[in-house]
């Protein structure tokens, strides 16, 4: 059975019917472990006429595993050549519900204890949570580490987030160039290339803002806590994807001139926002009118019981106290130990951000001076 030329096929572009007819030369007689390779390849595509085809054919769905445990949802949420392969809109949600029609079970763990719905949560498939959803099946599913779907949107919205920044990145660069010859083949064909890596990536960074949504519409709580504590909201602003940091905080669309500033704030609160940071964030909340005064209040963390002041200081951040100095923050208000800002100077946790750079660009004359002027 060449397999690999069938694969070819779907990345070359060839039509589903074409590919079918492939497939019919290729699987008559073949064994029970090579259907499921077959398996593995027609659901990672998501081609649900073939999906069709073999259930027609009499081939089993509910029961049928790879090694590691993977049922056919399993290999539905694991996308094939996800780089050079894009899966049109609808098919996932068709092929979810064919298989779960074919009694392919939902709840079934691979060996490392993930459903197929916590795989999709990984790739954002928003259309397999929805067919989910439509025959009520269970969605709020935990792995091992207590993590939920949301958790690990949050975790993989990294990579589809700095993909999308890439792809637009090249494609400007290419756009700017000044000697590109539209009659010259080869860099026509560059140019189509990065065009349609940039609508890809697009297209997949919106199908984790879909995920993130809809989820929340079906009740996913995007503030339980995982086995380490951290909700899914902590997972986002971590991972610095702030679009989906602020539609898990609950960002209002409705509201469109504050909606604007809760995406720059990207989910943080005042505190994370010096912790990170992150001056746009601060920026946006500031605007909001988020108070700058009061103490942090997160049971564990490192900077609990902090003022936003003290923590830009322990962070050595000058452009944060700045503005933290210059939008109402009270320099002499001391936190939760009694502590004035400068004593987190001379912590261990400040020692750790000392290094040549700081002295170099005068971060801590610019600090004091800040609090001078």
């Amino acid at each position: 059975m060449n397999i690999y030329q069938i694969e070819q096929a779907y990345i070359q572009g060839k039509s589903l019917d074409e590919i079918k007819e492939l497939y019919q030369s290729e699987i008559v007689g073949i064994t029970d472990e090579q259907q499921v390779e077959v398996w593995e390849q027609v659901c990672g595509f998501a081609n649900v006429e073939m999906i069709d085809y073999l259930i027609a054919q009499g081939w089993r769905t509910a029961g049928v595993e790879n090694r590691n445990g993977d049922t056919l949802l399993h290999f539905l949420a694991t996308p094939l050549h996800s780089y050079d392969y894009f899966i049109s809109e609808k098919r996932v949600f068709e092929c979810t519900k064919k298989l779960l029609e074919a009694k392919v079970s939902p709840l079934r763990k691979n060996s490392e204890g993930n459903t197929a719905l916590m795989l999709g949560a990984k790739v954002a498939y928003t259309e397999m949570l929805e067919a989910y959803a439509e025959i009520g099946a269970k969605i709020d599913f935990t792995d091992r580490k207590g993590n939920t779907t949301l958790h690990i949107l949050a975790e993989y919205s990294y990579s589809a987030v700095s993909d999308f920044e890439t792809a637009l990145e090249r494609l400007m660069i290419h756009q700017r160039e000044s000697n590109f010859d539209e009659n010259n083949q080869r860099q026509v064909q560059v140019r189509h290339e990065l065009e349609w890596r940039h609508n890809v990536t697009k297209a997949r960074f919106n199908q984790f803002i879909t995920f993130a949504i809809v989820a929340r519409e079906f009740g996913i709580d995007p503030f339980q806590k995982n086995n380490e504590g951290q909700t899914a909201v902590d997972i986002a602003i971590y991972r610095k994807s702030k679009s989906i940091g602020a539609i898990l905080k609950g960002v209002d669309f409705d509201d469109q001139e504050r909606a604007s500033l809760y995406f720059n704030a990207g989910g943080m609160d005042v505190h994370q926002a010096c912790v990170h940071k992150d001056v746009e964030a601060l920026t946006a909340l500031i605007t909001l009118g988020e108070n700058l005064n009061e103490a942090y209040d997160k049971e564990n963390d490192k900077h609990n019981g902090m003022t936003p002041l003290a923590i830009a200081m322990m962070e050595h951040s000058y452009e944060i106290t700045d503005l933290l100095l210059k939008n109402g923050a009270d320099a002499t208000l001391r936190d939760s130990k009694s502590w004035h800002p400068f004593r987190y100077l001379f912590t261990p946790n400040s020692s750790v951000n000392v290094n040549f750079e700081r002295f170099k660009e005068k971060t801590f004359q610019r600090i004091l001076k800040a609090y001078i002027d």
